[in-house]
């Protein structure tokens, strides 16, 4: 099974439903998605120029769960993690006649 399906069999539709949806962006072509396995338009699916295709394998809607997923996990930072170090201050009290 391929992630990729051209023309007016994408998705089920028929040869009018898929010229409109041509119009549309998505240039009739559809993609899986790999989390929700779902046969989805390119539109649907976010722009990541480093794949082969230009969009990324996730649909918009299950990278936005994953993302929400990873903040949830990410423990709260009330102060900062490093201190301020002394030894990044600059004395020009030696090098000015």
């Amino acid at each position: 099974m391929s992630d990729y399906e051209d023309g007016p069999s994408a998705g089920g539709r028929s040869s009018a439903a898929a010229s409109a949806g041509a119009s549309g962006g998505g240039g009739g072509r559809s993609k899986r998605c790999i989390q929700c396995n779902q046969l989805k338009a390119y539109p649907e699916f976010p722009r990541n120029k480093n794949r082969a295709d230009g969009h990324d394998n996730r649909c918009k809607r299950c990278t936005a769960r994953v993302v929400a997923e990873r903040v949830a996990r990410r423990p709260l930072v009330t102060e900062p993690q490093v201190a301020f170090k002394a030894r990044c201050t600059i004395s020009l009290s030696g090098h000015l006649p």
